[in-house]
């Protein structure tokens, strides 16, 4: 990650762009399927289960918030943090980070578990029995939002500073270049959760050091997610705290989840189109240097 690696073990310049051996066409099923239970169990079931406890039972408020918030880790992300871990720490070395040992997870893991703890506390905060703050229950879509909007804009800043990473950042060993945090949670995420393993980590690796379009791309999709995320949390802590209960809780889960539905249509449109002007570049590029 130090140095663009554009010369091979040969010392001769490699011809074609390396390739990245994944392919979403053939996992759309596996992809629209995956999404669809997530929506769901994160969004959709807690807010339909809400507003048909609240307006047509008895029950306390905060008994309302904590049964429907709850879905939340039981159905969606405490299941997807123990298959995640087992996939990291189990003999087969295959989903794991390059040169990392056994029972190092990847920094996508350490990264998604401490913002969950981040919403875990908020939830406790506003569903405790006793003097509970009601209009924090809201907020955990908003909180990820603020931590990965962040930590996104952070490292995206200091790997545009050159800054030498302080530990290990998934197949990144300490002391190299920190990566753009859109280049680890694509290693991550395909490399573990989409089965891609090494071999996905390794390409991922050539692919970025070889081209500057990739590795500029990169850094503007980090910007895209995190400078919005920030301002749409700003938003709605704003409005959460000012608008009647229900009203702020069906704002609080529904617009990160319409928003993130957004920017990854904008995002697939927009990579589609500079990986196309990335390989029309590198052909012209290297039809010269061949001529």
């Amino acid at each position: 990650m130090e140095h663009p690696l554009s010369v091979s073990s040969a010392g001769t310049q490699d011809v074609g762009l390396p390739e990245l051996p994944y392919s979403l066409r053939t996992r759309k099923r596996n992809i629209f399927m995956f999404w669809s239970v997530a929506l769901l169990s994160s969004c959709l079931v807690p807010l339909v289960l809400f507003y048909a406890l609240y307006f047509d039972t008895d029950l306390e408020e905060w008994i309302i918030f904590t049964l429907t918030t709850c879905l939340v880790g039981v159905l969606d992300v405490a299941p997807t943090l123990i298959i995640r871990a087992y996939k990291l720490v189990r003999k087969d070395p295959f989903s794991r980070p390059l040169g990392a040992n056994r029972w190092s997870l990847d920094f996508f893991m350490y990264n998604f578990t401490l913002g969950f703890f981040f919403v875990i506390a908020a939830l406790i905060a506003g569903t405790a029995p006793h003097n509970p703050i009601i209009r924090l229950v809201a907020m955990p879509a908003s909180v990820f939002l603020y931590y990965h909007g962040i930590q996104m804009t952070l490292f995206n800043l200091l790997h545009l500073g050159h800054v030498k990473a302080p530990f290990r950042i998934s197949s990144v060993p300490r002391g190299q270049r920190i990566p753009p945090p859109v280049y680890t949670l694509i290693e991550d995420v395909v490399g573990t959760d989409g089965a891609g393993g090494h071999p996905y980590r390794e390409a991922l690796r050539l692919r970025f050091d070889a081209s500057p379009i990739f590795r500029r791309m990169l850094v503007n999709l980090g910007f895209f997610w995190s400078i919005p995320s920030l301002i749409i949390a700003a938003a709605l802590t704003a409005i959460i705290w000012t608008v009647p209960r229900p009203v702020g809780y069906g704002l609080g889960w529904g617009v990160p989840f319409t928003f993130a539905a957004i920017w990854s249509i904008i995002t697939t449109r927009w990579v589609q189109r500079i990986l196309k002007e990335e390989k029309e570049t590198w052909g012209k590029e290297n039809a010269v240097q061949t001529g």
